[in-house]
């Protein structure tokens, strides 16, 4: 039961580091002589695959890394090479991005009334839907026209994910580089305009998705990460305090174009949402469920009302942490998969979120990503 248990955790594990944690701990607590191992690593390796991971778990046949970290490991000779910014240097080749110390060269980009071009449009769009798409923003991050080739900040992060990807490091990895964070930096500037405060923080699960195309490998439709499944990221009482002002923001940005047939978000406006704001109704977060049979999704909402939020690279979504979305599939046609960055901001003041220890703008300058 103990080592179905640590199985279970490793393929649920969103990243190898995570999977590896677990594995070593688990290790460490069997004694170091032979006879206590009692499976060989092949079998082991072979169960996990065989384990119906979650959409989000790692993914042992498409993530080679993973399974190399893993054998090397068991056999005592886990290369901390991946520690050092030398390695990641390497494996980001051709797609632009660094490894540095902090974020001391990034300054604010106060101009006008809103910091961040575009903020009234998304709050007024916020209190109005429960959702906004700033596809504007492209201009700031996003590819030059119709060339994809251009360089851009988002251009970079696309291609470095690209290349993990290829080594079969999962995309979320793009974060050990300062890129990404670039892209954090700036946000808390929208995120302030909207929320109007500038007492604010992330959970410091930020994550990134680069879907697979259907037959690369993968072996799920949408490949890792794939959020098929409509949800709620909180409850209502989590998104808003008693007096009605929100403390739980989910940003996504569009790192490639997002279309509806390279996996872009969909999302259900709170018109068409009953359960919006009942945080005590059962089905609250039960907008969607599996249903008895294999294939089959129950929903509790009314699906013609949800919308594609289609936005060019660069381009910024957000909705409030109770508003119910999901993703689509990419398509075996699509002309490239779906890749966008995702991070929660909320009130300081909350401490932690979900048990976890929020991060400010300060300390996440202060990041030392070497």
């Amino acid at each position: 039961d103990d080592e179905r248990e640590t199985l279970s955790r490793i393929v649920a594990a969103s990243t190898p580091e995570e999977a590896i944690k677990i594995a070593k701990a688990r290790l460490d607590s069997l004694s170091n002589e032979p006879s206590q191992r009692k499976e060989p690593l092949d079998v082991i390796i072979a169960r996990m695959k065989q384990m119906d991971a979650s959409e989000n778990g790692a993914d042992l046949e498409g993530n080679p890394s993973l399974e190399k970290a893993l054998r090397e490991l068991y056999d005592g000779k886990w290369d901390s090479k991946v520690l050092e910014p030398a390695y990641w240097l390497e494996q980001s080749q051709d797609s632009s991005l660094t490894v540095v110390d902090g974020f001391t060269s990034i300054q604010d980009s106060s101009t006008g009334t809103d910091r961040f071009p575009g903020a009234s449009q998304a709050r007024e769009s916020l209190e109005g839907k429960g959702y906004f798409v700033l596809s504007d923003s492209s201009r700031r991050w996003g590819h030059t026209g119709d060339d994809r080739d251009q360089p851009s900040l988002a251009g970079s992060v696309e291609r470095g994910m690209a290349r993990l990807a290829a080594l079969g490091w999962p995309p979320a990895f793009v974060f050990a580089y300062h890129q990404p964070w670039i892209i954090i930096d700036e946000l808390f500037d929208l995120a302030a305009d909207i929320m109007g405060t500038d007492d604010l923080a992330i959970e410091p699960s930020v994550f990134g998705w680069r879907l697979d195309v259907p037959g690369a490998g993968s072996g799920r439709p949408g490949g890792q990460g794939f959020f098929g499944m409509p949800h709620r990221d909180f409850t209502y009482d989590e998104t808003f305090d008693e007096g009605g002002n929100l403390r739980a923001l989910s940003i996504w940005v569009a790192i490639s174009d997002a279309r509806v047939d390279n996996g872009c978000m969909y999302v259900l406006p709170k018109e068409f949402d009953r359960h919006h704001d009942r945080p005590g109704h059962p089905l609250h977060l039960r907008s969607a469920v599996a249903g008895s049979a294999p294939g089959i999704t129950e929903i509790s909402f009314p699906l013609p009302g949800g919308r594609p939020m289609e936005a060019p690279a660069g381009s910024v979504l957000g909705w409030h942490g109770n508003t119910v979305h999901w993703s689509c599939a990419c398509a075996s046609d699509a002309p490239h998969p779906r890749a966008s960055l995702a991070v929660t901001f909320c009130r300081a003041s909350l401490g932690r979120l979900e048990g976890n220890k929020l991060l400010t703008r300060s300390e996440v300058r202060a990041l030392d990503l070497r």
